[in-house]
Parts: structure tokens; C-alpha cells; sequence
């Protein structure tokens, strides 16, 4: 299986603030050698992430594609703006 390049990032809803992982869609269509489809490629796309070394949080994630990029969105966990950027500062990805 190859591995796939991703960040680990904080994704925002009218909601809340979500944990997601971002994926260029140029890598997700080099992975599947075809653009991406939508949720039916999902599962090959957390496959190659967790083999990446991907966070456990896209076992149960949804979908959702911004300009270039793909983000596999974690459960629906409320954290506040401030833990968020606290996780964010823990990752390096502020």
C-alpha cells in the first residue's frame, strides 16, 4: 500500500472545532491513479493514512473536499478555540 502525505490540523464548523487530517487531493488521485470519488474512496484513503502514521481519529471520520485539498474531519468533539490552538501548538502546526 503507499503512503500518503497528510497534516494533521483542527477543521471548523459552525459548531465547533474538529480534529481532521488534510490530504492534497494531487497525492489522493496519485494514491487511487484516478481523481477522487467522493466517500467510496474513503476507506482506501484511511488505510494509507493510518499506514502513514495517521492519528486513530480518521477510523470515524467524514469526508470533505476545499479547493486542492481533501480533509478527513474526526468525530463530532467539541473543543473550545483555546484547546484547539493548544493541540495545534502541541503538533507544531500552528
Amino acid at each position: 500500500m503507499n503512503r500518503l502525505p497528510f497534516v494533521n490540523t483542527a477543521f471548523d464548523t459552525s459548531e465547533a472545532t474538529h480534529m481532521a487530517v488534510e490530504v492534497e487531493l494531487q497525492d489522493v488521485k496519485q494514491l487511487l491513479g484516478r481523481a477522487y470519488g467522493g466517500e467510496a474512496d474513503d476507506e482506501a484513503i484511511r488505510a494509507a493514512l493510518l499506514s502513514a502514521g495517521a492519528p486513530d481519529l480518521i477510523r470515524d471520520t467524514r469526508s470533505e473536499v476545499d479547493q486542492d485539498l481533501l480533509f478527513l474531519i474526526g468525530p463530532a468533539e467539541e473543543i473550545d478555540d483555546d484547546e484547539a490552538f493548544d493541540v495545534l501548538r502541541d503538533l507544531d502546526i500552528e
